[in-house]
């Protein structure tokens, strides 16, 4: 998959600062729709002007990527 750079630095931060700290124990392999949804439910309920809704669709988007 051919990404922009600036694309590119934001999904290593996505995946650093969000994604590695929830999933990082996890094989790849062993992550379900489930836990994505989980992921998503629990950042739109403690965002409290946190996290916009597409930081958490980022989110998500990054999750896809690697699990491709």
């Amino acid at each position: 998959m051919h990404l922009r750079p600036r694309t590119k630095i934001l999904n290593v931060g996505v995946a650093n600062n969000y994604l590695i700290p929830r999933f990082g124990d996890y094989r790849i392999s062993a992550i379900t729709t489930a836990d994505i949804r989980e992921m998503m439910a629990e950042e739109m309920a403690a965002t409290e002007g946190r996290l916009s809704n597409s930081a958490i669709r980022r989110h998500v988007l990054v999750m896809r990527v690697i699990l491709e």
